[in-house]
C-alpha cells in the first residue's frame, strides 16, 4: 500500500514514517509533502497515493488549500494538535482525525480502520478499475457554461467554491480562485444547487462547504468564514442564518 505524508516538521514526518512502517512491511512511504506549494505540485505531477496521512496547519497554510485545488480521492488521516478542524475534516475524505501527541496504536487503529471499511468497497480505487470513470452525478454536479472571450467553458458546481451577487451581477469562484460572472441569480441557483454541499448564508453569498476552513464570532450575532480561497472581502453568516447554517455544516 503506498502512503503519502504531508507533514512540515521533519522529525515528526520521519517519526510517522518510521512507524508506518514498523506497522507492516507492506506499507510504503511514497514521499513526504512539507509545504502547501510543494502538495499543490505534487499532486499536479503525481499519481494518487492509496493513503494520505496528512498535518493540518502547515508553515505557508493548511492543508487544505491543497486539497481545495486538488480534490483527493485516496482517503486521509489527519494528524494534528488543533482540534478546531474536526468539522472540516470530516467533509472530505477523511477516515480518521488524530490528535497530537500521537502513538504507534493511534496510526494503525485507524489504518486498520481504513482496510477493513474502504479496502472492502469495490468503489474504491485500490479495487476499482482506473479505467472506468466515474462520471459526476447529472442531477447533482450542474455544469455552468462560461464566455471567455469568444469561447465558453463548462464549470462543475463540485469545482465551485463560492457565488456571490455585487453591483446586480452574480459571480463564481472555483477552487483555483478563478473569478467569473454568471447570468443566473444566486435565487435561482439556490433551485438547482445540490443542498448538501452549498448553502446560502446570507443575501449576497452561496457557500460550498468544502471552501469552509473554519469560522468563527464577527459580532454577537453573525459568523465569519474562514476559506480556502481569497475573496479579497469578508465573508459573513448573516444572523437569520446562523442556525441554519450550523445545522447545515453538521449535518
Amino acid at each position: 500500500m503506498n502512503i503519502l505524508i504531508i507533514e512540515d516538521e521533519y522529525l515528526t514526518a520521519q517519526r510517522i514514517k518510521k512507524l508506518v512502517e514498523e506497522i507492516s512491511s507492506d506499507y510504503h512511504v511514497i514521499d513526504i509533502i512539507r509545504s502547501v506549494k510543494q502538495g499543490k505540485e505534487w499532486f499536479k505531477n503525481n499519481q494518487e497515493p492509496n493513503l494520505i496521512l496528512s498535518d493540518i496547519e502547515l508553515g505557508d497554510g493548511n492543508c487544505f488549500q491543497i486539497f481545495s485545488q486538488h480534490s483527493p480521492q485516496a482517503p486521509i488521516i489527519f494528524l494534528t494538535a488543533y482540534n478546531q478542524y474536526a468539522l472540516h475534516a470530516f467533509k472530505l475524505n477523511s477516515i480518521g482525525y488524530i490528535l497530537k501527541p500521537f502513538k504507534k496504536s493511534d496510526i494503525k487503529e485507524n489504518i486498520d480502520k481504513f482496510k477493513s471499511l474502504i479496502l472492502n468497497n469495490f468503489n474504491n480505487p485500490l479495487v476499482q478499475s482506473e479505467n472506468i470513470p466515474q462520471p459526476p452525478n447529472p442531477d447533482k454536479d450542474i455544469r455552468f457554461l462560461i464566455k471567455k472571450g469568444i469561447n465558453y467553458i463548462p464549470i462543475f458546481a463540485s469545482e465551485i467554491a463560492l457565488f456571490f451577487s455585487e453591483s446586480n451581477l452574480t459571480y463564481l469562484i472555483t477552487k483555483q480562485n478563478h473569478k467569473y460572472i454568471i447570468d443566473h441569480s444566486l435565487e435561482h441557483l439556490e433551485t438547482i444547487l445540490d443542498p448538501l454541499h452549498f448553502f446560502r448564508i446570507s443575501r449576497g453569498f452561496i457557500i460550498a462547504d468544502y471552501a469552509i476552513v473554519n469560522f468563527k464570532k464577527y459580532d454577537p450575532k453573525r459568523l465569519l468564514l474562514e476559506l480556502t480561497i481569497d475573496t479579497n472581502m469578508p465573508v459573513i453568516v448573516s444572523r437569520r442564518k446562523v442556525g441554519s447554517f450550523k445545522n447545515w455544516f453538521n449535518s
